[in-house]
């Protein structure tokens, strides 16, 4: 976690499964800053909203370990986040929005101070 964020800052955030529901979701992301967060507030309530907000999601992912069911694993793209689990996607979407903790820090960034 930060106070300031620096260019190319990341974080880890792991989503818990839920049983029945979906499973657990492991990422790392660049938190928003205020101008993207602007951005992408402006696109809200117009038929744009849905590209919007998948391409800023995945503008922010760096990783994730999303993998189809026979194991291959699913790249990160706005395609790709259009497919999420909607529990998930709003979680993810919280979390780099600033507006959720992620549940684990990446350790190499938190150690920076």
């Amino acid at each position: 976690m930060a106070s300031y964020i620096d260019d190319g800052y990341t974080q880890a955030a792991v989503i818990a499964a839920e049983s029945g529901i979906h499973d657990g979701l492991v990422c790392e992301f660049r938190p928003a800053v205020r101008r993207e967060i602007e951005r992408l507030n402006r696109v809200r309530d117009t038929p744009g909203w849905f590209d919007a907000v998948n391409t800023f999601l995945a503008d922010h992912l760096v990783s994730w370990n999303l993998a189809r069911n026979d194991g291959t694993p699913i790249a990160v793209s706005a395609e790709n986040a259009e497919r999420i689990h909607p529990r998930i996607f709003g979680e993810l979407l919280a979390i780099i929005l600033g507006n959720k903790a992620a549940a684990e820090a990446d350790a190499k960034n938190s150690s920076a101070g």
